[in-house]
């Protein structure tokens, strides 16, 4: 393991600029502090955009992110999920800013009394510090001036949403009709169409792959290829060679002794003996000394083929020839796949495709683990993009295009089949259900209920069925709804006004909750007027 280590700091070309660097400034360093003093370049540099005519700094930018996260890691870091962040953060910013000037304060009070009365840094019903700073420590990981920060915008915030709330409201007219709604009693008729989207049947002529293809051609676009040699240190060639010690044993029994506790029906602690994992035990611990043996000898070989201080180095084949190792050649893959038959993973893939061809230094990879092997790959072979012809993806091409003609076929039947069912529950002849029997679909009814109470728990697809009827009147047929026996389609059977006193009584609830969603879409649409007049600059925009 310190062959890794030291091979990572001796490559590192970072670690290299460092110390040139610090010995330049050594030299220099007092008259490029003073240049730096006469310019007010370093504040522009610092500042992450503009609103309302000043500049953001870089520090309040990304507290307010840090906020937006509620303190926690970003669980999405795709580029898309990076850019709404973003977005919300100039957002906070702005809001933050407007609340200052619409005269929106919390004080130090404000802020004491929040924390003093969190259940959450409590002791037996009062406020504990010590318990409030080790939940800080230990949870959040931030120190306490931080958390009230955050305290102190998210406070504001709350206010000037509570300032917004109070510029919206419902129309008490507004709400009789909806309520209405909830509280009417409802019978339902439903069928169920399995889904069939077998291709067995299904033909697809040359016109509707030519069409397919062109209509899809990106997703057929072949990715840049490469192609690697490799050299590999399997784990199982160094077990016999591990030396264990009955220390070695102890340790990792006490250092993973969690693993082998369980708590028995009394919440008492059972901790599983050594003496009954020994053979266990040491079968893990001889893995784990071989592995890092496998890494440390792959970074020898790494060390090998790196060039020495008069640019001298083996090549691959040659380090390895030298050592009795074999190079192997990969098939091709792309950034997406792993590589064939290693065990790597993607981190293998993301060292191949850091790869530079031609550079001494850089094209061959560090030491990379796999399951069973530690491996290290050099360049050999790379194909670009490319747009293929369709005769180079044809059977790819033929099956997908099959597969949305089937796709569209069962689309197609299921709207006959629901235009069959609309005619039939109009029909006083013939009826729902009967049509739906005589389609051979599986066909049931439910009893009587309100939309706001719903169905059972244990009634077969309430959860479909309670979320399309809100709406609904009496005689309509649904559109076809997916579950996972199939497509639902159900019928409204009866709807008949309810108990006029329970809609009284969901009035309170549903009008704060009106009150609510309203104040939200009014925030939302008086953020974006207020960044639409902040004069917003963003130094650094996700797009570039």
């Amino acid at each position: 393991m310190l062959i890794s280590k030291f091979n990572k700091l001796i490559r590192s070309k970072i670690l290299w600029s460092i110390l040139a660097v610090t010995i330049a400034f050594f030299f220099v360093g007092a008259s490029i502090m003073a240049k730096m003093g006469d310019s007010g370049s370093g504040a522009e540099r610092a500042a992450e955009g503009k609103l309302f005519g000043e500049e953001v700094s870089g520090n309040d930018f990304y507290l307010a992110r840090y906020f937006e996260l509620g303190m926690r890691p970003m669980a999405d870091n795709s580029e898309e999920a990076i850019a709404a962040l973003r977005e919300r953060t100039w957002q906070r910013v702005a809001a933050l800013r407007m609340a200052e000037q619409m005269g929106i304060t919390v004080t130090d009070e404000d802020i004491r009394d929040v924390i003093t009365q969190d259940p959450t840094f409590a002791s037996n019903g009062v406020f504990d510090q010590r318990r409030y700073l080790i939940f800080l420590r230990s949870q959040l990981r931030i120190d306490p001036g931080t958390f009230e920060d955050y305290l102190r915008q998210d406070i504001t915030l709350r206010r000037l949403m509570a300032a917004l709330r109070a510029a919206s409201w419902t129309s008490p007219y507004e709400l009789t009709p909806r309520l209405a709604k909830l509280t009417d009693r409802v019978s339902l008729e439903y069928a169920v169409m399995p889904i069939d989207t077998e291709t067995g049947d299904v033909d697809v002529s040359e016109d509707d792959i030519a069409t397919y293809f062109e209509t899809y051609h990106d997703v057929f676009r072949i990715d840049e290829q490469i192609k690697v040699r490799y050299v590999s240190f399997p784990v199982s060639n160094l077990l016999d060679a591990v030396e264990l010690s009955e220390a070695d044993i102890d340790d990792y029994y006490n250092d993973h002794i969690e693993d082998y506790t369980t708590v028995d029906t009394n919440d008492a602690e059972i901790v599983q003996p050594l003496d009954e994992l020994h053979d266990e035990i040491a079968q893990l611990v001889r893995e784990q000394k071989a592995r890092f043996e496998a890494k440390d000898e792959a970074t020898r070989f790494v060390m090998a083929l790196a060039p020495d201080r008069y640019g001298q180095a083996y090549e691959m084949d040659a380090a390895a020839e030298a050592r009795g190792l074999t190079v192997m050649t990969s098939d091709w893959f792309t950034a997406a796949q792993e590589i064939p038959g290693l065990d790597a993973g993607t981190d293998l893939t993301r060292a191949a495709f850091d790869l530079v061809p031609n550079d001494p230094e850089r094209y061959f990879s560090d030491a990379v683990s796999g399951s069973n092997a530690v491996y290290v790959v050099a360049d050999l072979d790379r194909r670009p993009a490319r747009d293929p012809e369709l005769e180079e993806v044809r059977d790819q091409v033929v099956a997908a295009a099959t597969l949305q003609a089937a796709a569209d076929a069962f689309l197609a039947s299921v709207e006959a089949t629901r235009q069959a069912l609309v005619e039939a529950a109009a029909d006083t002849n013939k009826g729902f259900m009967a049509a739906a029997q005589a389609l051979d679909m599986m066909a049931s009814t439910t009893g009587v209920f309100t939309v706001f109470e719903g169905l059972p728990a244990d009634a077969p697809y309430n959860t479909e069925l309670i979320s399309e009827i809100i709406d609904a009147r009496e005689g309509d047929v649904l559109e076809a709804t997916d579950t996972v026996d199939g497509l639902l389609i159900a019928h409204i059977a009866s709807r008949g006004p309810g108990d006029p006193s329970a809609a009284e009584l969901l009035r309170p609830q549903y009008l704060r909750t009106m009150d609510q969603y309203r104040a939200a879409v009014v925030y939302d649409a008086w953020l974006a007027q207020v960044m639409s007049g902040s004069d917003f600059e963003d130094y650094h925009p996700i797009t570039d």
